[in-house]
């Protein structure tokens, strides 16, 4: 077995689904046996009972998010393989039961991580490994259960189709997963696509107790209107549509960082949903999808790179410049954040500046450095407001609180958005809510200061008390 860093054995090494299933594809273009032949070598050593999941009940060599990509891949290749006459009727039977065994492991902890992307990223997988082995029963119930996928997206999602937890990645990846999902139940005549979930009636996200309070800062509700008494998949994939740039890249928010979405994602919403504003931001990448691309995109699609827009739960503005005859690369863009903190991943940065680009270029984005969550330099440095914020009350960390957007405009002549909040400050929780002192005091992490009468781990403190902030941003022509 492979060591992962979960102190547990694993089969495999994390990602190499991302090999697994492109060989399942070389076999469904090219009809050459050897492609699927290995494709059934690996889902065999799998689910081997004596070194594989069956005895680890640990597939790849990361965490549990990981684990449901690497499902992921294997379900879709075992799918792919089945005209290959390569699996005998006890390789199906051991690959199946290994697919059962996943699926038990996220029932049993359904709930556990909440209404989370993690959550989602296991979910889905173990759905379409039930469906690959036709028990519509544990579908049902990974679909409709308590803190199922349907939970999830009623309650993850929010009424500008942004994932609570405001980050691009986390709204892409969750997105893709549960369109992937939808696409996998057509064949058994259930239509998630276009189904209509019906709205949460509260703004509360969190389900573990200590996601009541502000824990180490963090706000895990949702802000913002709710116009909506449904929520959609399609939804998740409309609230992305205006941000992309001209080359479809996004600025970063929260814990995500810039990064080109034209491409696979895209590519598998306009194969399911066929919407014009999908297709503009596959042509603005320049490069298609193999598995995903419908071969003719429409001629005329809507330019949304070039406007200015908002949504109102995950509190982003982007103001572009409209001065007649510019390329779009020559336009200003200008962001600002004012929405929903992002529980576990958001920063403490509403009402600022996030992001400036022209040219291609990027001035200003909230990511100035990166310390992975382990780190007490987290919760210290990535997450504060110091880090990215462009005016700060005493060199301290805004508390969450929701905003109050005051005006938004987009003419020819200007574009604006003003907006205000009245919060607290505080001191960052105290060594990032990591109790490290001890490995600093031994040498292992780096070294910090550790004062005789500190904060518990986690603690905040110096609170100020509430302040009023208001932010206008306007971006005329040049």
């Amino acid at each position: 077995g492979i060591t992962s860093d979960q102190g547990t054995p694993a089969v495999f090494k994390s990602y190499i689904e991302n090999q697994l299933t492109p060989c399942a594809i070389a076999w469904k273009l090219t009809r050459d046996k050897k492609y699927a032949e290995k494709v059934a070598l690996f889902l065999r050593r799998l689910s081997d009972p004596q070194n594989g999941y069956p005895k680890t009940r640990h597939a790849n060599s990361q965490g549990i998010p990981q684990e449901g990509g690497f499902f992921e891949g294997c379900v879709k290749s075992y799918d792919a393989i089945q005209d290959a006459g390569v699996l005998s009727e006890a390789d199906k039977k051991q690959i199946e039961q290994t697919f059962r065994l996943y699926i038990g492991e996220v029932e049993d902890s359904m709930g556990d991580g909440g209404i989370s992307n993690w959550s989602m990223f296991n979910l889905c997988p173990a759905a379409q490994c039930a469906l690959a082995i036709n028990d519509l029963a544990h579908f049902d119930y990974l679909m409709n259960g308590p803190c199922g996928i349907v939970d999830h997206l009623r309650y993850g999602m929010m009424d500008d189709g942004w994932w609570y937890e405001v980050s691009l990645s986390y709204n892409l990846g969750v997105a893709q997963v549960v369109t992937d999902l939808a696409l996998s139940a057509q064949p058994f005549g259930i239509d998630l696509l276009h189904q209509k979930f019906p709205v949460a009636l509260t703004q509360n996200v969190g389900l573990r107790p200590f996601e009541y309070e502000k824990f180490l800062g963090m706000a895990f509700g949702k802000f913002g209107p709710v116009k909506d008494n449904f929520v959609t998949i399609k939804k998740m994939w409309d609230g992305i549509t205006i941000y992309p740039d001209y080359r479809g890249v996004m600025f970063g928010m929260g814990d995500g960082h810039e990064q080109r979405v034209s491409g696979g994602g895209f590519e598998l919403a306009y194969y399911a949903f066929r919407d014009p504003a999908y297709a503009a931001i596959i042509k603005q990448g320049g490069q298609r999808d193999l598995i995903h691309g419908v071969p003719e995109l429409p001629t005329n699609t809507p330019k949304l790179y070039t406007v200015s827009g908002h949504s109102d739960n995950a509190g982003i503005a982007v103001l572009r410049s409209q001065m007649a005859g510019r390329e779009p690369r020559e336009q200003i863009q200008a962001a600002m954040k004012y929405g929903t903190h992002g529980s576990y991943h958001g920063h403490f940065d509403n009402v600022s500046l996030l992001s400036l680009m022209r040219y291609g270029r990027s001035f200003w984005n909230p990511e100035t450095s990166w310390f992975g969550y382990g780190s007490y330099m987290y919760k210290w440095w990535v997450q504060p407001s110091l880090a990215h914020n462009l005016v700060v009350v005493d060199a301290k960390m805004q508390e969450p609180a929701e905003c109050r957007p005051l005006l938004f405009h987009s003419g020819t002549m200007m574009q604006a958005v003003a907006v205000e909040t009245i919060a607290r400050w505080s001191e960052p929780p105290y060594f990032g809510g990591y109790n490290q002192i001890a490995r600093v005091q031994s040498g292992e992490n780096p070294y910090v200061p550790i004062p005789t009468n500190h904060p518990a781990p986690g603690e905040l403190t110096g609170f100020t008390e509430p302040v009023q902030q208001r932010r206008l941003i306007i971006v005329t022509d040049d």
